[in-house]
């Protein structure tokens, strides 16, 4: 018990909470791709006024957790607007979703859904 009491101390110190919300631009998603080439990337797009969203970060959480030894890594995009930016970092401190995070950080959606993904509508989840 003691020793299982330990690695769940060590486990929660190795955890650290995003700091803050990154800008996600064009430039930054394409970084992201080139970094993780030949890996698993899982880029979440979400917003706090996402009802779905919500409901799925936890379990977005921990299969990050349960896959990560095999390279599987997920990084959050909040397409919240600015001034919901502290919402959103309190969200993921709360669901101790892993740092890096992101704000999306381009003011025209439609070049920003473009960027992504050209077959992409833009909806959340």
């Amino acid at each position: 018990m003691k020793r299982l009491a330990a690695l769940l101390l060590l486990a929660g110190a190795a955890w650290t909470a995003p700091d803050q919300l990154l800008p996600y631009d064009e430039k930054t998603h394409q970084k992201l791709i080139a970094e993780t080439r030949g890996k698993v990337l899982l880029i979440d797009f979400w917003a706090t006024w996402c009802a779905p969203c919500r409901e799925e970060m936890p379990l977005l959480v921990a299969l990050e957790r349960k896959y990560a030894a095999r390279g599987l890594k997920l990084v959050t995009v909040s397409v919240d607007d600015e001034e919901d930016r502290e919402a959103a970092l309190k969200f993921l401190r709360t669901h101790r979703v892993s740092p890096p995070a992101y704000l999306k950080k381009v003011a025209d959606d439609d070049r920003f859904i473009t960027f992504v993904d050209k077959t992409w509508s833009g909806a959340v989840p």
